[in-house]
């Protein structure tokens, strides 16, 4: 039995031997990949930190900085954002809505009354107010692809426009007077 003892022994002492020369060869490797993988990410999050908000917005929404300037120049607040976009029920409403919800939340802490409306109607509703006016204090973000003036609950004032992604028209109308 002493025999077989030091036979184990000698199996065993091989084996680890073989896993401490793969380890010894992988572990090189091993910490190039996860280096890589830090540095990465450190680069990531010191751009993060670094980098002025609208160009961060910019580069996850693409969403311009000019439209960001608009917005917060043209909002008050006290002001309550409205995208409207009567393209309801299929895929484009559900990436409206996405893209939405990212440049809100990108745009916080203003504006904090945001909605979306889709359809005339529900903009109707999103016009008008149980307490003061949003003459002056309410945007449109509208979506609609046509070249007529936004109407709908009131007067508007174009106050920016722009083309999103190289194919959308985007327009940005303040209420000036709602009926």
């Amino acid at each position: 039995m002493p025999a077989q003892a030091g036979v184990s022994r000698v199996r065993f002492a091989i084996a680890a031997a073989v896993v401490g020369l793969v380890v010894l060869v992988r572990l090189p490797f091993l910490l190039a990949d996860s280096w890589s993988a830090v540095a990465e990410s450190a680069a990531l999050v010191q751009r993060g930190l670094t980098e002025a908000a609208p160009a961060r917005i910019q580069r996850v929404t693409a969403v311009t900085p000019e439209f960001v300037a608009a917005v917060r120049e043209h909002l008050p607040a006290d002001g309550r954002l409205v995208l409207y976009s009567p393209y309801v029920g299929n895929e484009l409403e559900f990436l409206l809505r996405l893209q939405f919800e990212r440049t809100k939340n990108l745009l916080y802490p203003r504006p904090r009354d945001v909605h979306f409306a889709a359809g005339a109607e529900e903009l109707q509703r999103k016009v008008r107010s149980d307490g003061p006016s949003f003459d002056g204090r309410l945007l449109v973000l509208d979506g609609t692809q046509g070249g007529a003036e936004l109407a709908i609950g009131g007067r508007y004032e174009l106050v920016h426009s722009e083309t999103f992604g190289g194919a959308a028209l985007l327009r940005l109308w303040r209420l000036v007077e709602a009926n």
